[in-house]
């Protein structure tokens, strides 16, 4: 490939990553619930004198995007249920893997390659595992900085549930006042369960099924490695960003890496530059709102299709 060529497939690869779409709806409501659903912990928490119970409250709703209506009560609990029980049970295990060291943490990988593993089964299950798979490595790198991990993983779990459960509230306000519920994405005719296990099954017998899973688990292992190599210096987040840039796609360069390694880039020099001010809880606490109640708009903005 030509110098030139090379030069324009990057210029279009930049270009893609940081174009900006409207075809999403997003209402300042559904921004403002994804905002409050971090605040509300840890102004909960500051009242009560404690700002460091809330921030670790506040970090359940990382795994609980958006999640808007529905067309039904049922639609939405669904969609909610898929957010937050893998939430609870990643807690559960991570409280169950914190106190054995370095076979605990080996175990957490072996967790992650067999979600990985079981995300090859459909979209959904792809989605839930995922969830399953960060929030596991957040709470049990936050864990490893405290002496009460139980307490932790009942933090977390609450922080989750107070998402879901404002997501609920807005769903039925939503339903009520409006005669037409807007519907989070088109899905086409599911394929019959048996059908979906032959083609998982089917999968797993060649290369191509194993790639994510042998992928992700590679990475989390040399993350483990340079966190064993260099203690003492929180490199066990790096598992964390191995997690949020993996895709199954099996692209060199997919789009949406690229969107969230700037993304995740733009959001350590943002956290960089507010500790360094050194500023009041209350300016804190506004300013992870700000960023929470954000998200919803720069996900939907980003993570679409690119046209060819």
């Amino acid at each position: 490939m030509s110098d030139r060529r090379l030069w324009t497939r990057v210029r279009t690869h930049i270009g893609d990553a940081v174009r900006w779409t409207t075809d999403a709806e997003i209402g300042l409501s559904e921004g403002l619930i994804a905002g409050l659903s971090f605040v509300g912990p840890i102004l909960f928490a500051a009242a009560l004198g404690n700002l460091p119970l809330g921030l670790i409250a506040s970090a359940g709703s990382l795994p609980i995007g958006r999640v808007g209506p529905g067309r039904s009560l049922f639609d939405q609990g669904r969609s909610l249920a898929l957010s937050v029980l893998p939430t609870i049970v990643a807690a559960a295990i991570a409280e169950f893997l914190v106190g054995g060291g370095l076979a605990g943490r080996l175990l957490t990988i072996v967790c992650a390659g067999v979600a990985a593993l079981l995300g090859g089964y459909d979209r959904t299950a792809a989605i839930v595992t995922t969830r399953f798979t960060l929030f596991l490595i957040i709470a049990q790198s936050m864990s490893a900085a405290t002496p009460h991990p139980a307490a932790m993983m009942a933090l977390l779990t609450a922080g989750a549930l107070w998402t879901a459960l404002l997501w609920l509230l807005f769903g039925a306000v939503v339903r009520s006042t409006t005669s037409r519920t807007p519907i989070l994405a088109e899905q086409g005719p599911a394929a019959a369960a048996p059908a979906k296990l032959a083609r998982w099954r089917a999968s797993l017998g060649r290369p191509a099924g194993w790639h994510f899973t042998l992928k992700l688990v590679s990475c989390l292992v040399a993350a483990e490695a340079l966190d064993q190599t260099f203690p003492n210096h929180h490199l066990q987040w790096i598992a964390l960003t191995v997690v949020i840039l993996a895709q199954r796609r099996t692209n060199l360069f997919p789009i949406k890496v690229t969107q969230r390694a700037l993304g995740a880039g733009a959001g350590v020099l943002l956290a960089g530059l507010c500790l360094a001010a050194h500023p009041s809880a209350w300016t804190l606490t506004g300013c992870i709102g700000l960023i929470a109640g954000t998200r919803p708009l720069l996900k939907s903005r980003h993570y679409v299709p690119i046209p060819r």
